[in-house]
């Protein structure tokens, strides 16, 4: 094979960081099961594919705000990045929030100082550029403030699932409840992250069933855990994980994930298979660049080898063209401006 120019030689292996935040003692929303065992069964998961884990239960609303920022700065360019929250959820306006351990209630214009923005969550961490960023939502995507319901409603009775409680078809804007079917996809999310919703809009998130222990975690975190696997792309893991939340809730809990798309091209432990491709991969990218002059194939590389240990030296060299050419066009229209000037003349 062609020998690689020197830049195309770097190679650098991204840093993995987790940020995993339970929150369970609630004071107005009901107080919830799982969370810190949610916590320490994903941590542990987590640590033994090399993520460096910071885990916080119960934040308030200044604390958990302070950990994201916290957690932003360890961050640097082409990280691995995922970030799971075990707590209660709020959607409203079709936007998601994170529920802090002192959160009361809000009126609509209080919503933002009151919960935090899965939205700020995504915009914080790009700020960094990550290579991949993971957002696990296991929360309720409902109004916990609505009702305060008695504590077994975040048990699930499977046995019954399929005669009692089940919402009868409605059509209606306003219906709020279970949807009765999955929608095509979910909305768009900024370039560089996967969200996986532990249920769908208005829809709530079961903790345990009749049959479990706290101990076992929430439906969807211990299958997160159970799925999370060497070799595994990430595309795979997460409709594993979907299929098994529907599985152990009787279809009452549907997963909402975002599409992986490019994505796929990720694993936690990648197989000896899956890094001779990506080699391959990185040598063609590189000589396409380099007879055609587009940076446009080292962008491909890195959109479907985001984590790559060639991505660093592919996003040097797109900006290192980038500047190339708007200095070639800064040069361009400053001549046209010359020449501009000396034709009036």
């Amino acid at each position: 094979p062609t020998a690689l120019p020197a830049w195309a030689e770097r190679r650098v292996t991204p840093t993995r960081r987790a940020l995993v935040i339970g929150i369970d003692g609630y004071a107005f929303p009901p107080v919830l099961a799982t969370p810190k065992i949610d916590i320490q069964l994903l941590s542990t998961a987590l640590e033994s594919y090399d993520f460096n884990v910071e885990a916080i239960h119960d934040p308030n609303y200044t604390q958990l705000l302070d950990a994201i920022d916290a957690f932003r700065d360890t961050i640097s360019p082409g990280d691995f990045v995922v970030v799971h929250f075990s707590g209660h959820g709020v959607e409203t306006a079709g936007q998601h929030y994170l529920v802090p351990l002192n959160a009361r209630p809000a009126r609509p214009e209080q919503v933002g100082l009151t919960y935090v923005g899965v939205q700020h969550l995504m915009r914080t961490l790009q700020e960094r550029e990550p290579g991949l960023v993971l957002i696990l939502l296991d929360a309720c995507r409902t109004d916990p403030f609505a009702g305060a319901p008695p504590p077994e409603e975040e048990v699930l009775d499977v046995a019954q699932a399929s005669t009692t409680d089940v919402p009868p078809p409605d059509s209606s804007s306003q219906a709020r409840g279970r949807r009765t079917e999955r929608p095509n996809r979910p909305p768009a999310q900024p370039k560089g992250v996967v969200i996986a919703f532990a249920s769908g809009p208005g829809e709530r998130s079961w903790s345990l069933r009749t049959t479990d222990k706290p101990s076992d975690g929430s439906l969807f975190t211990r299958a997160f855990v159970k799925w999370i696997q060497p070799e595994r792309s990430l595309g795979w893991i997460l409709q594993d994980v979907a299929t098994e939340v529907e599985d152990l809730s009787g279809a009452r809990q549907l997963p909402w994930i975002t599409e992986v798309g490019g994505h796929s091209e990720v694993m936690f432990r990648p197989s000896s298979g899956f890094m001779a491709q990506e080699a391959e991969s990185w040598r063609r990218a590189v000589h396409l660049y380099q007879t055609s002059g587009s940076a446009s194939w080292l962008r491909r590389f890195v959109g479907h080898y985001p984590l790559s240990e060639h991505s660093a030296a592919a996003r040097d060299e797109i900006a290192r063209n980038s500047a190339l050419l708007a200095s070639a066009f800064a040069s361009q229209a400053s001549m046209a401006d010359w020449l501009g000037g000396a034709l009036a003349t």
